[in-house]
């Protein structure tokens, strides 16, 4: 038992990776081009706020590394993320993503969140137990909007792992340059609540702005900063970061 809770996740990452490869291989050739993508990078933030939620408050370093592969209009992508905080106090966050996206605008996300206090102690990275391990595994479909209708429509299920209340969490978002707007929302008491006895709630309401900072004349430093309200926990947060 304890062997098959380690190899749950990577299992299921291996598994879409190869029918997916194998999908976009058996394709004819349509016209469109295979390719193969990899991209690395870091956002240092004021403070890690995910859905509403703030995981600590210290600054955080994010870095990450995304592999991305398919055709055109059939992408395959595998996403590792880590959320370091400056602070022992703070939560640690490992995740790895698993997705496949339509035409740039569909989207289904299996995501394993690996959160605890201390990396180095408690349940070990393997340890999927349910009571005993740190992994919460999501499952999501997702509209990412097109040049003619920028919105962004997410729905996301809590189906495995330190959620016992098998959480939902529902997101509608709308881009206008250089502000993204967003409105998140919870239909049932789960981990987005801050105690027991809610139902639906707003949990997640506000927009990012974007820009650029000249550094020099060839290059610019991305720029963006946060407003977030979570009026079911009657909290608000200001984050700024920059991404690399």
């Amino acid at each position: 038992m304890r062997l098959f809770q380690q190899l749950l996740v990577p299992s299921i990452i291996i598994i879409l990776m190869f029918v997916f490869s194998i999908g976009s291989n058996a394709q004819e050739n349509d016209g469109e081009e295979r390719f193969v993508q990899f991209d690395a990078g870091a956002d240092f933030v004021s403070r890690f706020v995910w859905r509403g939620i703030s995981e600590g408050d210290a600054p955080y370093i994010m870095p990450w590394i995304d592999m991305t592969f398919g055709r055109n209009n059939h992408k395959f992508n595998l996403l590792v993320d880590v959320a370091q905080p400056f602070s022992k106090d703070d939560l640690f966050q490992f995740d790895i993503e698993a997705s496949y996206c339509f035409k740039d605008a569909f989207r289904l996300t299996l995501t394993d969140y690996f959160v605890t206090d201390d990396p180095f102690e408690g349940a070990g990275y393997f340890n999927y137990n349910e009571r005993t391990g740190n992994h919460l595994l999501e499952l999501s479909a997702e509209f990412e909007g097109t040049e003619r209708f920028p919105a962004r429509l997410m729905a996301a299920y809590n189906f495995y792992g330190s959620d016992p209340d098998r959480s939902i969490y529902l997101e509608a978002g709308y881009k206008a340059e250089p502000f993204t707007f967003f409105l998140g929302m919870t239909p049932r008491t789960g981990m987005y609540h801050t105690e027991d006895g809610f139902g639906f709630s707003f949990v997640n309401i506000g927009f990012t702005f974007e820009k650029e900072i000249p550094v020099t004349e060839k290059f610019r430093l991305p720029f963006f900063t946060s407003l977030i309200v979570n009026p079911q926990a009657e909290r608000v947060y200001l984050v700024a970061g920059i991404s690399l």
